[in-house]
């Protein structure tokens, strides 16, 4: 950089300048420290500029590399010269400078409200494992810290939060860890630490446990909000509900829905709990009280609730209640019946093998707009092959044909089953042809199964054409033999 010094924009000072700046660099050190860079430019452009007219330029670019590498030696070390022995310093003893003073700690700003403040930070940020981990290990030096005297309750304090809150993001962050059994133990600490729990809290640890499938844990931390003397709200009864449902404690859940009962008009959500509860246990009378009551209370009941409560009466067997009870409902409520509440009933008399009540519920749906469907055709169907009515069942598949619906798998097993109730050449002819419709919807396993046992009704027939028949559309459509068919042939 020697060129650029020979240019007029070079300083031309006189060489008493130079001398005078290093005998007074010192006493203005601390003054220019700040300003390093433009002190070090000023000594090597006047030493530079000095060499230079004196024709040296060889020796200006190594004394200006030599300067500069001892200007910056000596501001490495900015406050050696105050402390250097023999020399006296201006500032107090014991008073340090302003450089190396301590930042004043403000209130509440001690290392365990630091450490308050991280895990509350934490707990307002995206959960993971590791930030969770992170919490509760900043929560065991808390506890040290309690141990020598001082309560978390007042750290939190200090540190600009309520102690609950801090207590329910810990919740979080051990639910976070699966640390589910360790709920008890934080609601253990806060009585030991003097912390009032809330209804928030309680309702927050019960949500957690719920959400990592822990019903019985959720029910001891109601126990707990019980002896606080708090009251749970609607939503926490409702949850409650579902809790005690999933460990078997109906008389609990009964509890639980007596008191939301009392306390506000049940969502439809916890009617739902219930009554699925009751369908369980097929407890037809139960479930259709709790109708009454939901029909009582004005709730918004859907086709949901009405064909569970269907399904409870059919499971218990009660088929001619069950139908009175849906004729109730088309008369005061007939939006909410559909296609599976008419086919529920229908399923009902299937097993009881009664084809004309069947065949009614068929007509009412027609009545009401609503077309039959492939499940209310082969119910119809099951209900004929009970009965043993042979004309039935091909007569019913024909009023299926006719609503553009085709046999499906269902349909060839219901009909294909019933063979041997009522044999003869046509029934077996008829469900060979029933097969061949069906080819394309079965599949090979099922259509092993059901040419075997309309193999067997052949033979059992002793007609050698009809066996014939069945042999050759088994070959046709690639059926596997049976070894039975084999022995035959």
């Amino acid at each position: 950089q020697i060129s650029c010094f020979k240019t007029s924009c070079c300083l031309s000072l006189h060489p008493g300048i130079t001398m005078f700046m290093l005998q007074t660099m010192e006493s203005t050190r601390s003054t220019l420290h700040s300003n390093r860079s433009l002190l070090l430019a000023v000594l090597i452009t006047v030493l530079a500029n000095l060499l230079i007219e004196l024709q040296l330029d060889i020796l200006a670019m190594l004394m200006t590399l030599a300067f500069a590498l001892a200007f910056q030696k000596l501001t490495s070390l900015p406050r050696l010269a105050p402390y250097v022995k023999g020399v006296e310093s201006s500032r107090p003893k014991g008073v340090l400078s302003p450089r190396r003073q301590r930042p004043e700690m403000k209130k509440g700003r001690s290392p365990p409200g630091i450490m308050v403040s991280e895990i509350m930070t934490i707990g307002k940020e995206q959960l993971t494992l590791r930030s969770a981990g992170k919490a509760t290990a900043l929560h065991e030096k808390l506890l040290d810290a309690a141990r020598d005297g001082v309560g978390i309750a007042d750290i939190a304090l200090a540190a600009g939060y309520q102690p609950v809150d801090y207590y329910t993001t810990l919740v979080c962050c051990i639910m976070k860890l699966g640390r589910c059994h360790h709920v008890q133990d934080i609601v253990e600490e806060m009585k030991k630490q003097g912390v009032a729990r809330t209804i928030d809290f309680y309702e927050v640890a019960m949500r957690q446990l719920a959400g990592n499938k822990q019903p019985r844990l959720a029910l001891g931390i109601y126990e707990q909000l019980a002896a606080d003397g708090l009251k749970p709200s609607a939503v926490t009864y409702s949850c409650l509900i579902g809790f005690a449902l999933a460990v078997n404690d109906l008389r609990l859940a009964s509890e639980f829905f007596e008191r939301l009962s009392a306390l506000t008009t049940p969502s439809i959500r916890a009617y739902m709990t219930m009554l699925r509860f009751h369908g369980k246990r097929q407890d037809w009378r139960s479930s259709l009280a709790l109708f009454r009551d939901m029909q009582h209370r004005g709730v918004d009941i859907d086709s949901i609730a009405l064909n569970v409560v269907l399904a409870t009466g059919i499971a218990a067997g009660e088929a001619n209640i069950v139908e009175e009870f849906l004729q109730e409902v088309e008369l005061s409520n007939p939006s909410i019946v559909d296609i599976i509440s008419y086919n529920t009933v229908i399923k009902c008399y299937a097993q009881e093998g009664s084809v004309q009540a069947a065949s009614r519920i068929i007509t009412r749906m027609r009545c009401k707009g609503l077309r039959p469907n492939a499940i209310t055709f082969n119910s119809a169907i099951d209900a004929a092959v009970r009965n043993v009515e042979v004309s039935e069942v091909w007569r019913i598949l024909l009023e299926m044909k006719a609503e553009g619906l085709g046999p499906d798998q269902y349909t060839c097993s219901i009909v294909v089953k019933g063979l041997r109730q009522a044999l003869s050449a046509d029934h077996v002819l008829a469900c060979l042809k029933l097969l061949l419709e069906a080819d394309a919807i079965c599949d090979m396993s099922l259509k092993v199964k059901l040419y075997h046992v309309v193999e067997g009704a052949a033979m059992d027939l002793g007609d050698t054409s009809v066996l014939r028949q069945v042999f050759e559309q088994a070959q046709q459509l690639r059926v596997p033999a049976t070894p039975h068919k084999r022995e035959i042939l």
